[in-house]
């Protein structure tokens, strides 16, 4: 197997597992709150990865301090084991508004890395609206069963915080 741009094209054993990026969160976004705290996405058994990305922002997050753990993601293996990556506030994802005129100055934490950005406005003013992109690799290739992603949030502090995923993509 080579890589090209992101991309693996199998090269030789008929039998290799051929892994290209793929998105297991499909087209739909999902919000984790108080009322959903768990997301279980189950991968193409044998599937081998060395990588993910999160898009995902924050809604009602202006309060969240600058490296607030938010979620909690489980990369669970073929062979049983587990990987955890902590998504975390101004690192991995952010406030969505943070760029909003009545917000600047409000919120306690930085951007994080742009997957998108949408021109919107208040008030005729405009602004930027933001889904933001984490990215995590492991050491090397691993069959990857399923993905969880657990909310780590204090939600009797944070009731009304929402964490919208846009995106899931194992590479």
């Amino acid at each position: 197997v080579i890589q090209l741009s992101g991309i693996r094209v199998l090269t030789g054993d008929p039998g290799e597992i051929l892994s290209v990026p793929v998105n297991i969160l499909g087209t739909s976004k999902v919000k984790l709150n108080s009322d959903r705290q768990d997301l279980d996405l189950p991968v193409r058994s044998g599937s081998a990865f060395s990588g993910i990305i999160i898009d995902s922002h924050l809604e009602n997050g202006a309060a969240l301090e600058q490296g607030t753990t938010v979620a909690e993601v489980n990369i669970v293996k073929s062979d049983g084991t587990t990987l955890v990556w902590l998504i975390r506030v101004g690192l991995e994802t952010a406030e969505w508004s943070i760029d909003r005129p009545d917000m600047i100055g409000h919120v306690k934490h930085r951007s994080a890395s742009f997957a998108v950005s949408d021109r919107r406005f208040v008030d005729d003013e405009p602004y930027l609206s933001h889904v933001y992109r984490g990215t995590w690799n492991w050491s090397n290739d691993s069959r990857i069963d399923r993905v969880q992603l657990n909310l780590r949030l204090d939600q009797a502090e944070f009731p009304d915080t929402h964490w919208v995923l846009s995106g899931v993509t194992l590479f």
